[in-house]
């Protein structure tokens, strides 16, 4: 069964993360994702190599979303995950952006 009030609590969310996101991400940002609990959203970008610019940008992005969601705290994560394949978020993360992976060659 759906659970609406948790659809509904993330989809209000979902817009104001993709908003502070707009025109931040980097060919070197891998993946965006955040989850929430209460009244606080951890926003994680998952980044190829470190980056001082792309952790300017996170931070940048974490305070965006922290003027749209002005009732909850913003914690930002910066994780350098390589080239590799990109672990699958967990039930409680939502994904807002994903770069694409390259398939290998058989």
């Amino acid at each position: 069964m759906i659970d609406f009030e948790k659809l509904n609590k993330e989809n209000t969310l979902v817009a104001p993360v993709m908003q502070s996101c707009v025109g931040a991400i980097s060919p070197n940002m891998r993946m965006i994702s955040f989850s929430y609990k209460e009244k606080q959203i951890d926003i994680f970008f998952d980044l190829s190599e470190a980056s001082s610019e792309d952790n300017e940008e996170a931070t940048d992005i974490a305070d965006d979303l922290s003027i749209y969601t002005e009732n909850f705290r913003v914690i930002e994560h910066v994780r350098v995950v390589g080239h590799g394949r990109l672990p699958l978020p967990s039930d409680e993360t939502i994904v807002i952006y994903k770069q694409r992976e390259q398939e290998p060659i058989s």
